[in-house]
C-alpha cells in the first residue's frame, strides 16, 4: 500500500512519527492500490482506523516516545486556553461522556467516514456552534413544556418560564444572517482535557442492493457489509466554556445557572454528536469510572502457563414422565398434581406447542443448572 504523494513525502505521514494527528487522519491513508485507482485493498479501512487509534495510545509495551510528546504539547495548549479564557471571563462546564461519542461522521475521507479534528492540535472537539445549537434545541422543549429541568436553588427562576422569556436575548433571534444573531452567551469549542482514547465501531447494513441504477428490493438473506468508524471512548472529560456578555452581574449569574441546568439535561437526554438514536454521544456531569480491560497474560518461552480460571459448577437432572401441558398462553412442564404448584411451572420450546391439543404429553426432561439459572436442555416426548 502506498500514499498518492510525491517521493519522499509518505515519510512525513507515519502513523507513528510526530506529523498532526488531524493532518495524519485526513491524508495518511495509504489503502489504495498501486495503480492509484479509487478501489482500495482488502481490510484497508479497519487496518488504518485501528493502527491510527494505537498512535494516540499506543498499546502497552509499544514506543511511546511520539505519543508521550503529543500529550505534553497538547496539556500545553489545554493550559494556555484555560488561561485565556479566564482572563475573558469565561466559565466551564465539566462533563464525561458515558458513551462513545462520534463527532464529524459525514465529513470528506477516503474511507467515507470522517471524523472531527482540531487542525492545530489534532485533538477531536465539540464545536461551540453544535454546543449553541444543542442548547436552543433544548431550551424550546423547555420553554414548551416537553422537557423539565429540575431547579436546585430555591430563588431561581422556574426553567419554563426562563426560557419561554429570556430564550431570544441569550440565544439571539433565529435568522440565516449571522450579523443579527448575537446573543448574551458567546460558545466556545469544548475540549477535552487530554488527548482522548479513540477506538473502532462496526455498522453493518444489510440492504444495499436497493440504491443505484438497478435498485432491487431488500431481502432477510443478504450478508451484512462491516463500515468501520472512529469514536471516542466512554470516560473520557470535557470542559465547556461559555462567556456572558450581560453586564448586570445578577442577570449573568441567573443566566449561566440556568443555562448549567439546561446542558445538563440536553447532553444527557438529547445527546450530541451522531448516531444519537443509536446510545452514542450521551454526556453526564458524573464522572464515568471505566475499569481496566483485563487482558490474558503471555507466559515467557519456557515459563509456566499461568493457572485457568475454574469453569462455574454444572449441574444436571434428567426428570422422568413430566407432563407437558397449556397454562392460558403458555406451554407448562410440571410435575406431580394438576395444575402444577404455582411458582414451579417451567416455559418448554414453543415447537411443542403444535402436540398438544386439549390433552397432556408425558416427556423426559434433561434440565441444566449454571450459575444458578436453570436451562430445559433436551424434551423427549414418551411414546
Amino acid at each position: 500500500m502506498s500514499l498518492p504523494l510525491p517521493p519522499g513525502r509518505s515519510s512525513h505521514l507515519a502513523l507513528n512519527g510526530p506529523a498532526n494527528l488531524s493532518l495524519l487522519f485526513d491524508q495518511g491513508f495509504a489503502g489504495y492500490h498501486h495503480s492509484w485507482q479509487q478501489a482500495m485493498e482488502d481490510g484497508a479501512k479497519p487496518k488504518f482506523f485501528t493502527d491510527f487509534c494505537a498512535t494516540i495510545h499506543p498499546p502497552d509495551g509499544a514506543n511511546i516516545t511520539s505519543a508521550d510528546k503529543r500529550q505534553g504539547h497538547y496539556k500545553d495548549f489545554h493550559h494556555r486556553r484555560a488561561a485565556a479564557l479566564g482572563h475573558l471571563g469565561a466559565e466551564s462546564f465539566t462533563y464525561y461522556n458515558h458513551t462513545p461519542l462520534i463527532l464529524g461522521l459525514g465529513l470528506p475521507h477516503p474511507t467515507a467516514n470522517g471524523f472531527l479534528f482540531d487542525h492545530l492540535t489534532g485533538s477531536p472537539y465539540l464545536p461551540g456552534s453544535s454546543l449553541k445549537g444543542l442548547a436552543r434545541a433544548a431550551a424550546r422543549l423547555v420553554s414548551r413544556g416537553e422537557l423539565e429541568i429540575e431547579t436546585h436553588l430555591p430563588d431561581e427562576e422556574n426553567p419554563a418560564e426562563f426560557w419561554r422569556l429570556h430564550q431570544q436575548r441569550i440565544f439571539g433571534p433565529e435568522t440565516t444572517d449571522p450579523t443579527k444573531a448575537k446573543g448574551r452567551l458567546t460558545f466556545f469549542d469544548a475540549f477535552p482535557s487530554r488527548l482522548p482514547k479513540l477506538r473502532v465501531e462496526i455498522l453493518t447494513p444489510h440492504h444495499t442492493c436497493h440504491f443505484g441504477d438497478d435498485p432491487k428490493p431488500p431481502a432477510d438473506w443478504q450478508d451484512p457489509i462491516p463500515v468501520p468508524f472512529l469514536a471516542i471512548c466512554p470516560g473520557e472529560q470535557f470542559n465547556i466554556p461559555v462567556r456572558s456578555l450581560e453586564r448586570d452581574e445578577d442577570q449573568r449569574k441567573q443566566d449561566l445557572a440556568q443555562l448549567h441546568g439546561l446542558l445538563t439535561e440536553a447532553l444527557d437526554l438529547l445527546a450530541i454528536g451522531a448516531k444519537t438514536s443509536s446510545g452514542y454521544g450521551f454526556l453526564s456531569e458524573e464522572e464515568l469510572v471505566v475499569e481496566p480491560t483485563a487482558e490474558a497474560r503471555v507466559p515467557e518461552r519456557g515459563g509456566i502457563d499461568p493457572p485457568l480460571p475454574q469453569p462455574p459448577p454444572v449441574r444436571a437432572r434428567t426428570l422422568s414422565n413430566v407432563k407437558i401441558g397449556r397454562d392460558g398462553q403458555r406451554i407448562v412442564a410440571f410435575t406431580g398434581q394438576n395444575p402444577p404448584p404455582k411458582g414451579q411451572a417451567k416455559l418448554v420450546p414453543q415447537k411443542i406447542f403444535k402436540l398438544l391439543g386439549k390433552k397432556q404429553l408425558v416427556a423426559t426432561v434433561q434440565l441444566i443448572t449454571v450459575n444458578g439459572q436453570t436451562r430445559i436442555e433436551s424434551i423427549q416426548i414418551n411414546d
